[in-house]
């Protein structure tokens, strides 16, 4: 019976599946978990007598068990026994702390396995609504008159401030100082951590983290914000499909797929190392997942050993995971989908 689960399991994590979401309330409004290590997996499983089983695995768990599928990789270390992003949409309501990240040697250093990488997809912005990001140009500051600016509440003056525009693409390296103003939805990519330092948080009672903040703030050049608003580059347009490549980040890379295939049809993506047919784009077998954002698109994968095994129907929020074994997929529909491409870590 184990053994039969298991390759049942196998093969359910040799195709794209389904993610199980989850909503966590906060004080600026909410957080939508599409994809990370504590979400669940939705797999349907035929081991009783041809009947599908339920069973629940969070994406930690599959990624522990089938790093070769999932990841792509052969060499197992720790790091890559992990979910490897976190996916999320967040709205603001309220302005969210003013923050920072630490880079991967920090988060070594006090035993996180490694740092967060983030990008911003602005999916909904109020009129006026703002986004705080890196340090106004020109504005190098020091260590000391940084921590006054905190503890005065005048650090907002400091930093470089982006109207917020639909479809505007945000790059926020470790280290870079951020908030997302009032107003504003955003679809949100990162590392798998979830450290996070607070500076400034408008007078509430939350804790702030200034010693770690100041441990690993850019206070140079590197921490300015002007060039961390990414401009969109459009990798292919054809009749069917439109990909722009919206960030190419350290660990991740952030797409958008506008499908254009509602009347007949189908777009191949190829996400292995093939050449794939037809409008194909090889990603070298990489772990991607896609969020639907607009509209609805379904998702039919492919490989050298299954052939349209299954399908999947995703509308706005909807989150699937192609696992890197995967060679192929077919997309049909009418919307946008927005698509990580993860890089390995080590």
């Amino acid at each position: 019976m184990v053994m039969v689960m298991n390759e049942e399991l196998k093969t359910a994590v040799e195709r794209p599946f389904k993610i199980k979401q989850f909503t966590e309330i906060k004080p600026w409004g909410y957080e939508l978990w599409c994809a990370s290590s504590r979400n669940y997996a939705e797999l349907e499983l035929a081991i009783d007598q041809g009947q599908e089983q339920e069973l629940r695995f969070t994406l930690d768990d599959l990624t522990f068990l089938f790093p070769a599928q999932i990841l792509g990789v052969t060499a197992i270390t720790p790091a890559r026994t992990i979910f490897p992003l976190i996916v999320k949409i967040l709205k603001a309501d309220k302005n969210l702390s003013v923050q920072v990240h630490p880079d991967d040697a920090y988060a070594n250093s006090i035993g996180d396995l490694f740092g967060k990488e983030e990008a911003w997809y602005v999916l909904e912005a109020a009129r006026g609504a703002k986004i705080y990001l890196g340090f106004d140009s020109g504005d190098v500051i020091s260590k000391e008159d940084f921590s006054e600016a905190a503890m005065t509440g005048t650090v907002l003056s400091h930093l470089h401030v982006f109207d917020a525009r639909v479809g505007g693409t945000y790059s926020i390296p470790a280290g870079v100082i951020h908030a997302l103003g009032a107003g504003i939805e955003v679809y949100e990519v990162s590392t798998a951590s979830e450290r996070t330092f607070r500076i400034y948080d408008y007078g509430s009672r939350r804790e702030l983290q200034m010693k770690d903040a100041m441990n690993v703030l850019k206070l140079n050049e590197d921490g300015l914000g002007v060039d961390l608003k990414k401009e969109r580059e459009i990798l292919r347009a054809e009749r069917e499909i439109t990909e722009y490549l919206l960030l190419r980040g350290t660990h991740f890379t952030l797409k958008l797929l506008e499908v254009r295939c509602d009347q007949g049809g189908e777009v191949n993506v190829s996400t292995g190392t093939g050449t794939g047919t037809g409008t194909g784009t090889a990603t070298g077998g990489m772990l991607r997942v896609l969020t639907c954002v607009d509209g609805q698109v379904t998702v039919k994968s492919r490989s050298k050993k299954y052939k349209y095994k299954n399908k999947i129907v995703l509308v706005p929020q909807d989150t699937v995971v192609v696992p890197a074994s995967i060679d192929m997929i077919n997309l049909k529909g009418l919307g946008k989908v927005i698509c990580t491409d993860f890089l390995d870590l080590e």
